[in-house]
């Protein structure tokens, strides 16, 4: 029997929804990780780690480690931030396809909802291939699940730090 067509648009509007929380998720872990880059800058403890704010979640993450491994201000919430750094960095290629490919959402004749996400991408060996990768929609639920989850483990060391340099008013 077909899926009503009600149905159907319900379905790809979950899958959208989901890709968004995927997103917005990663979305503020980046920034937790650039926060932590210019609060660092002002940190005598960490002026001989470069200066710039680098872009791209790779070189932030690379840039947050240089940090961790040095004593000074972030030491008390290494463990913290390590392990949102690690999870983060786990569903790196996953974000980056669902953030920047191009999606398609089929519907089959087994009213299966498949959600096919294709990316062009220089890989390392500097030659352009294009990525396709294709999820059911349990799949990008559960990632968007885990990626809430990890947002608000983020959230609590952001707000943690936050607190501990003064910028949290206590109103």
């Amino acid at each position: 029997m077909a899926m009503p067509p009600r149905e159907v648009v319900d379905r790809i509007n979950n899958v959208q929804q989901a890709r968004g929380w995927i997103i917005s998720s990663y979305s503020q872990i980046e920034y937790f990780l650039g926060d932590i880059i210019t609060k660092s800058m002002e940190m005598p403890e960490y002026a001989d780690i470069d200066g710039r704010l680098p872009h791209g979640a790779s070189k932030r993450i690379r840039r947050v480690r240089q940090i961790l491994k040095k004593e000074g201000f972030y030491s008390q919430f290494s463990k913290e931030i390590a392990e949102v750094i690690d999870e983060f960095s786990a569903h790196q290629d996953v974000r980056n396809l669902l953030a920047h490919g191009y999606a398609d959402v089929q519907h089959d004749a087994n009213n299966n909802i498949l959600c096919t996400f294709r990316k062009w991408h220089r890989n390392q060996e500097n030659e352009d291939v294009e990525l396709v990768e294709t999820f059911f929609p349990i799949h990008l639920a559960y990632v968007s699940e885990q990626m809430k989850q990890l947002s608000q483990r983020s959230l609590t060391v952001f707000r943690a730090t936050h607190d501990a340099l003064g910028l949290v008013g206590n109103d």
